[in-house]
């Protein structure tokens, strides 16, 4: 059987949206910040925050995540 795995929990139900993915760069996060890109590129060698974590992105553009 092709999707023996999935359970009646995790079988999706009719066609629905399906999940969209999100991404950002450095230019974003120094828009949101609103810093110049050469002072996120030195926060992010002097890991002020990581802009592989979606919440640390978040708390250094001022958010409370």
């Amino acid at each position: 059987m092709k999707n023996d795995n999935w359970t009646s929990e995790t079988a999706p139900k009719g066609k629905g949206r399906g999940v969209t993915k999100y991404f950002y760069t450095q230019i974003d996060i120094a828009l949101c910040a609103g810093k110049a890109l050469q002072t996120i590129r030195n926060d992010i060698a002097r890991e002020v925050f990581d802009p592989n974590s979606l919440g640390s992105v978040c708390r250094y553009c001022g958010g409370s995540t």
